[in-house]
């Protein structure tokens, strides 16, 4: 699926881009070896998988672009395939958690500006997930 989609598991949707929807069109372990997504869209998603190690990151590519099962993975790369589907539910974690337009912001501030930057921030993740539980979002 190319473009954008609806998640109606919510109770209002949700839109995805088109990487976004890729990825969770495709629920479950990737069990006939399907490309999940290309090459090009998983790169755009490495900005919001920012917190995962290389190895991590690798072997969510080696399931997600390279189409290997994740079995495969796990014997490839010394793992358990309990390791990969984890390693793949935090590729969609961070999928739902960081919208696709948001900035990853790494600055050194005063402590009364880094206290006010990490409220907003809370606030903003706050609001995105009440918007896809299907709350307002709105702050009081």
């Amino acid at each position: 699926m190319i473009g954008t989609a609806t998640r109606s598991q919510t109770q209002s949707p949700v839109v995805f881009t088109s990487i976004d929807a890729r990825l969770m069109e495709h629920e479950g372990p990737n069990m006939d070896g399907e490309q999940k997504m290309t090459a090009a869209e998983f790169d755009a998603l490495l900005p919001r998988l920012g917190r995962l190690t290389v190895d991590t990151v690798t072997i969510a590519r080696s399931v997600l672009v390279d189409g290997q099962r994740p079995f495969e993975a796990a014997t490839q790369f010394g793992t358990s395939r309990q390791r990969v589907n984890s390693i793949l539910k935090r590729v969609e974690q961070a999928v739902r958690e960081i919208p696709a337009n948001w900035k990853r912001v790494d600055v050194w501030l005063p402590p009364e500006l880094a206290a006010q930057v990490e409220e907003w921030a809370q606030r903003a993740r706050a609001d995105h997930a009440g918007t896809d539980s299907g709350s307002s979002g709105a702050s009081a």
